[in-house]
């Protein structure tokens, strides 16, 4: 190509340097009808033209593509979001289903079943992994296993140390280490509810101290609720020493926001040394309420004959 090319110039310049001798145009001598250079240049100026118009097309084109590449890539990630969205409900949806049969079948009794599932909820670290652990040291500690019940608790504890399972957990192992034979001191649980728990249970192997805690912890600043709880546990106990306290709470000389509660449960309790503490309480009250609610308890106890030497005395 480039000795072709050298061959039009030598030839080129021999027809010039001919026509410039004998005075004829080279177009002539070579018999061509060449542009002149106005056209020539018109030509070259479209040229260009339409080469920048293919590479602004061309620009435009890849601009297109490139967003298209964009959208695409935006739509595949709103793909896996969704995937993974799907995928976590469903997950959710299975940890539900498997918490909630592994209650069923704690109240049914099939315990070693339901800590098969409450496995599976546990790893999977959901949303009822904490629920799971509690109940799976409950199970255990039915069965006995209580050294796997107090490891379930302690992992509870150390894995979602914020959870709402952790009073019920406390309370759980309150009970564990006491049927597995450890003292647990109630003075040494700074939770209220932890403590009467404590007491309730040591009014089972040792009423003689349990009676000062509970006497002392309704005189204290416990809530109303709790000191109900406590003077329900007094009212079931047969200890001469509980129905004293229970009856000093009826007589109002001790907790007035409790005497209410203490004339029920007397009344409930049933036996002579109740019934003769309620008829002397109405004999020397002046509260129409107080003597409502003893006469209440007459009749729920069937206590006609008191009732008919409470209408005489009135």
């Amino acid at each position: 190509m480039a000795r072709t090319y050298r061959n039009i110039l030598i030839l080129v310049w021999v027809v010039a340097v001919s026509s410039a001798a004998s005075g004829v145009a080279p177009r002539a001598v070579l018999g061509l009808s060449l542009p002149d250079q106005a056209s020539s240049q018109d030509s070259q100026t479209n040229a260009v033209a339409s080469i920048s118009d293919q590479d602004a097309q061309d620009r435009e084109q890849e601009e297109r593509d490139r967003a298209q590449e964009a959208r695409d890539r935006e739509q595949e990630k709103r793909d896996r979001e969704q995937e993974a969205r799907d995928r976590t409900q469903e997950q959710i949806e299975r940890e539900r289903e498997l918490y909630e049969r592994a209650t069923e079948q704690i109240d049914e009794g099939k315990l070693q079943s339901a800590i098969g599932h409450l496995d599976t909820v546990i790893a999977e670290h959901g949303s009822d992994a904490e629920g799971a652990l509690y109940w799976k040291a409950y199970a255990e500690n039915r069965l006995g296993q209580r050294s796997d019940a107090l490891e379930a608790l302690q992992t509870l504890r150390r894995t979602y140390p914020q959870s709402r399972w952790l009073d019920d957990a406390k309370a759980l192992e309150v009970e564990v280490r006491q049927s597995s034979g450890q003292n647990v001191s109630p003075e040494a649980e700074s939770n209220e509810d932890l403590k009467l728990i404590a007491i309730n249970s040591l009014m089972g192997s040792d009423p003689e101290q349990a009676l000062p805690m509970l006497e002392k912890f309704l005189n204290g600043p416990q809530p109303l609720k709790l000191k109900e709880r406590a003077l329900f546990v007094l009212s079931q106990s047969g200890s001469p020493k509980a129905r004293e306290i229970v009856a000093h709470i009826a007589s109002g000389s001790r907790n007035p926001e409790l005497q209410m509660k203490a004339l029920r449960d007397l009344g409930l309790l049933g036996g002579k040394e109740s019934r003769a503490t309620l008829e002397e309480i109405y004999k020397s009250s002046h509260e129409m309420e107080v003597k409502r609610a003893i006469l209440q308890s007459f009749m729920v106890g069937g206590e006609e004959q008191r009732l008919l030497e409470v209408a005489k005395s009135e």
